[in-house]
């Protein structure tokens, strides 16, 4: 679990984007971080850890069914479900289906995350498939 600090210096736009990552990235008053795309599998698996820092998180936690962007078979996926935790307690869940046409293959949730609070989100599929992947964002804005 990566501990996140306070930020970049005053007047410091932040660091540059190194790639998928399990923890916040700050960039001057805004936060992000992107899990890449990840294959999915019948096991909860963690695709956000971490600790906030000295801010207020406010902003939202998008997710992405399982789809095969490299073959372009869009037709087949699978259902897939998120949980959030604070703290170790659970505070949120949502479904995403790229199964079938009749349900929305992402979702967003909002987020507010106190400072100095442990987060865990993860997800599962119904089905496991190297070439079908989710994948995960969360963006905003931190308050000091």
């Amino acid at each position: 679990m990566a501990p996140i600090g306070g930020g970049p210096p005053v007047g410091s736009a932040g660091g540059a984007f190194t790639g998928a990552a399990q923890a916040l990235d700050l960039y001057g008053d805004f936060a992000a971080a992107y899990a890449g795309r990840n294959p999915a599998t019948t096991d909860f698996t963690t695709r956000f850890e971490f600790t906030t820092g000295n801010y207020l998180f406010i902003g939202e936690l998008t997710c992405m069914g399982a789809v095969n962007l490299d073959s372009g078979d869009l037709a087949s996926g699978y259902i897939t479900g998120w949980e959030v935790f604070f703290n170790g307690i659970a505070v949120a869940g949502s479904k995403v289906d790229s199964a079938q046409e009749d349900q929305p293959n992402e979702c967003t949730v909002p987020l507010i995350i106190p400072a100095n609070t442990q987060v865990e989100i993860q997800n599962i599929s119904n089905g496991a498939d190297a070439d079908r992947k989710t994948s995960s964002m969360i963006t905003g804005r931190i308050y000091r």
